[in-house]
């Protein structure tokens, strides 16, 4: 993560542009409060490069990143992370930053076809981890998804978080490991608490 260390107020105040100092000191504050603020800092990230604010101190957005500790990938995927999301209305409270800029590789046709496609097998995304999500996405681009099918012993993602979840403010941090196995050709979704019960490895 960035180099808060460096972002002093002496620092920011030596900046040519100023906006670029501001921008930096409420990242820093963000960080300082935790994950909690994972949009905070990805939002900004996103304001200061897309408004090139970095030009005036640092030419290049990969000079940036290196002043700051960052690479000018993690920049990258902010900036993607935060449009998507900014697009399609996403709930920040919900999705994570990364489960975004997983999402927002797919174009916006496969967005909707795999949206659609979880839905009618009652897959909920925003529980899933952004681990499990990479693994979903995999099995979907390699057209497994019409193989999957319906486990019995399978509770929905949505449930399992409810059950688990005391009030909404803790929403953000849960999330359900969803194992891929592969049994008698057939591929299977099956979430990592209910494959516990079983003797399956």
């Amino acid at each position: 993560m960035m180099n808060t260390q460096l972002i002093t107020t002496e620092f920011c105040s030596q900046l040519a542009n100023k906006e670029l100092g501001k921008a930096l000191t409420k990242i820093t504050k963000a960080i300082a409060t935790g994950n909690k603020a994972s949009w905070q800092v990805a939002e900004g990230f996103t304001a200061i490069v897309s408004n090139e604010l970095f030009k005036d101190d640092f030419d290049t957005e990969k000079k940036f990143a290196s002043e700051m500790g960052i690479s000018k990938g993690y920049l990258s995927q902010c900036k993607n992370a935060v449009l998507f999301a900014d697009l399609h209305g996403i709930d920040k409270t919900v999705f994570t930053v990364g489960k975004c800029y997983k999402l927002s590789t797919l174009t916006e046709e496969e967005y909707k076809e795999f949206s659609d496609w979880c839905a009618d097998n009652n897959i909920n995304i925003a529980t899933l981890s952004d681990k499990s999500l990479i693994d979903l996405l995999k099995s979907w681009k390699d057209g497994e998804q019409e193989e999957l099918e319906e486990v019995e012993a399978d509770v929905e993602v949505e449930e399992l978080v409810e059950d688990e979840v005391e009030n909404e403010d803790e929403v953000e941090n849960e999330s359900t490991e969803v194992v891929h196995i592969v049994y008698e050709g057939k591929a299977y979704l099956i979430p990592a608490n209910v494959l516990a019960k079983y003797e399956v490895a």
